[in-house]
């Protein structure tokens, strides 16, 4: 099946995304499905963490 006959919809809903990216995205709603998810407030103390360790700064 490809996507889009998941999504019902045809190839110009992914022009703009390279096959990396659409990879990507399909392994991670994979692992959703299977439950491999991190809680929303862990996420949100993680990404101060991410975006200061990725752009130089320290918190």
């Amino acid at each position: 099946m490809d996507s889009s006959d998941r999504f019902g919809a045809g190839d110009d809903l992914f022009a703009d995304e390279d096959r990396e990216t659409l990879a990507a995205i399909d392994r991670g709603i994979r692992a959703s499905r299977r439950g491999e998810v991190v809680p929303l407030a862990t996420m949100r103390e993680l990404i101060p963490l991410w975006v200061a360790k990725y752009s130089g700064d320290s918190l």
